[in-house]
């Protein structure tokens, strides 16, 4: 029983001491390697939630718009593609956790991200401490990617029937996700321009030191960065978060020309979470059940 390793490690005997550092070695190697497969799913994923104020209503409404329209089902749309309402949230990477020191490890480079968004919101007390958002404007994409996402050209396409060209531009047939569009309230035409307010700067933060800590599986480092949650993605049927398949694409052109200024609203940003991927939990309002989290204000 000494020697009975605790849940979520491993325990290597060997009769020296180097033979049980060599196969500590390899099955380290076979972890990393593991962990870097598409076929493993993510277990925990970062994320800031979007379920206060009108948005989890809007995103409601915007749900049953979309389903009860007559085109709907030739778009290859279905209501299992749709987000949650409760679930709406900015989602800023996704985590393969599957050991209790990888957990030990991203718990502490929350309480890291949380040190650092203090002093980010510290910078500008005229901010009032906290950091509010407007959820407003559809936008697509043919490109598998998470919540923060590098900007990227558009291209027109053919409009669908009873649409015009103009309106549908950079609307693609074959979408595999339409997110609305998360941007920081109160900033200057320079800050705003520069892509430098809070928001973002937290953002990175979250990148660099899970990135920095050798965890982060998947994000939008790099570029400019555009913020959205999504709202539609045909991953969504599947019960474990993998690769996405070609078949996980739909025809977006009727939901971006016609939604295109969905408003869900404005409110502050309360929390970063350390959420467990597929778990929810009552006391959060069926939200998903958090590992940790840090508060985004002072």
């Amino acid at each position: 029983d000494a020697l009975r390793p605790a849940s979520g490690e491993i325990l290597v005997c060997a009769p020296t001491a180097a033979a049980a550092g060599g196969a500590k070695a390899h099955i380290d190697a076979l972890l990393t390697q593991a962990m870097s497969s598409p076929a493993l799913p993510v277990t925990h994923f970062l994320n800031i939630p979007l379920t206060s104020g009108n948005a989890p209503d809007a995103a409601r409404a915007f749900r049953a718009a979309v389903l009860s329209s007559p085109w709907a089902a030739g778009c290859g749309i279905d209501a299992e593609m749709f987000v949650e309402p409760g679930h709406l949230h900015l989602s800023l990477g996704s985590l393969k956790l599957y050991s209790n020191e990888r957990r030990r490890r991203a718990t502490q480079a929350v309480d890291e991200v949380g040190a650092a968004v203090r002093a980010i919101l510290s910078e500008d007390i005229g901010g009032g401490g906290q950091i509010m958002a407007g959820i407003q404007g559809l936008q697509g994409s043919a490109k598998a990617g998470s919540g923060v996402a590098s900007h990227s050209s558009a291209t027109a396409s053919s409009a669908p029937p009873g649409q015009s060209q103009g309106a549908v531009a950079g609307a693609n047939s074959k979408t595999d996700a339409v997110y609305v569009l998360v941007e920081e309230l109160g900033l200057t035409a320079e800050v705003g321009g520069g892509n430098k307010g809070r928001l973002v700067r937290v953002c990175q933060a979250v990148a660099d030191i899970f990135g920095g800590a050798g965890l982060l599986h998947e994000s939008g480092g790099g570029g400019a960065m555009t913020l959205r949650a999504t709202l539609i993605d045909p991953g969504l049927r599947s019960t474990t978060f993998v690769a996405r398949s070609g078949a996980d694409i739909f025809d977006a052109r009727r939901v971006l020309a016609e939604h295109a200024g969905l408003d869900c609203g404005t409110g502050s940003l309360e929390a970063l979470h350390l959420s467990t991927f597929g778990e929810f939990d009552v006391n959060l309002g069926g939200y998903f059940r958090c590992l940790a989290q840090c508060p985004l204000h002072l």
